[in-house]
């Protein structure tokens, strides 16, 4: 993982010219935890795809195989991001006395398909850290459209996380219960998502990229003792630098 990390930092220096965007900001969320507030954490911001290697926000990934061209590109890639999500006991009063849950990260193999009218993309996720022992499998579709200056990166998700990772995440073990928080073993369970960029120039090179998510997490979460909502929010806003300027295509937007 770090020869890869390492290996995408350097491409993204040498390549400069190719539709870099470089940034920072903040990311907030919130969890589904009873009693949980909102976390808000800095965040880096990267986009880049020069058709070897890319970076999507927090995705990062090198093609294995695939086709570039104008009209349509597809590509077969080995990826990983990480999974921010978990928490500690102390988060919330409903929490004392639960284990912590970890973030970890998660790789795999990505498959993507865009054209001129959007985009597809199809990705397999295993926990490559061990915290969960978990698989996911995500179906992504998304387009691109302007109004003014502004550009929209509209993007509709469907992700499933098996019963390893709902029962890490969400689920109440023997010795975790208490009258008040019952013991629970999650199923596997959908996770449907709607979420867009907003894409604002304020200058040749830099522009404001913010972004609004909002994850339906289905009944197999909210069911758990330790929730109290079906529903996870998300935001990012951010100011970032663009090393090629253009108003339309100029770089691809992640997942």
């Amino acid at each position: 993982m770090k020869k890869l990390l390492l290996a995408i930092l350097v491409t993204l220096s040498l390549n400069a010219g190719d539709n870099v965007v470089v940034g920072a900001g903040v990311y907030s969320h919130t969890q589904p935890y009873k009693g949980m507030g909102e976390k808000v954490i800095p965040t880096p911001v990267f986009f880049f795809d020069n058709a070897l290697f890319y970076a999507r926000w927090a995705q990062f990934g090198v093609y294995f195989l695939g086709d570039k061209k104008d009209d349509l590109s597809w590509g077969f890639s080995l990826t990983a991001q990480p999974n921010p999500y978990g928490y500690s006991s102390s988060d919330s009063s409903y929490l004392i006395g639960m284990e912590d849950r970890k973030s970890s990260w998660e790789g795999g193999i990505d498959f993507i398909m865009e054209s001129k009218k959007g985009w597809f993309e199809l990705t397999y996720f295993h926990d490559i850290l061990g915290v969960t022992q978990s698989n996911s499998y995500v179906a992504q579709v998304g387009t691109t459209f302007h109004l003014g200056d502004f550009r929209f990166d509209p993007i509709a998700v469907a992700r499933y996380n098996d019963s390893k990772y709902n029962n890490y995440y969400y689920g109440v073990r023997a010795n975790e219960a208490t009258f008040s928080r019952a013991y629970y073993e999650a199923k596997g369970a959908m996770v449907a998502t709607a979420q867009t960029y907003i894409t604002y120039p304020i200058s040749k090179h830099f522009v404001i990229i913010s972004n609004f998510r909002a994850d339906y997490l289905g009944s197999e979460i909210s069911k758990s003792s330790i929730t109290d909502t079906n529903a996870r929010y998300s935001g990012m806003l951010s100011i970032a630098y663009k090393f090629s300027y253009s108003k339309t295509k100029d770089y691809f937007f992640g997942r």
